[in-house]
């Protein structure tokens, strides 16, 4: 299982910081929970984007859940969106 630390990337909401975003996988896809998420930067996208790459070597689809819509819009926006799955 990938592994993505909170503490290296992302922006978190609420009173206290996780140590590791939440996932599963299930059927050869790597679902990530982003509920927590607040705001991801450019340097979080080329990190994600990083993470998806080194998943597809392996043979592992990565889908993100629980997006918030400004997360999404900046994914669309950047036209990210062919690459980032997020629901």
């Amino acid at each position: 299982m990938l592994k993505i630390r909170y503490t290296e990337l992302f922006h978190l909401t609420g009173d206290r910081p996780l140590d590791e975003l939440a996932g599963v996988c299930i059927d050869g896809i790597h679902y990530y929970d982003f509920k927590s998420l607040i705001f991801l930067t450019n340097t979080d996208l080329a990190s994600l984007i990083d993470l998806i790459k080194c998943s597809l070597e392996h043979g592992v689809e990565v889908r993100f859940v629980n997006v918030n819509d400004g997360i999404k819009r900046k994914i669309i926006a950047m036209g990210l969106d062919r690459i980032l799955s997020c629901d």
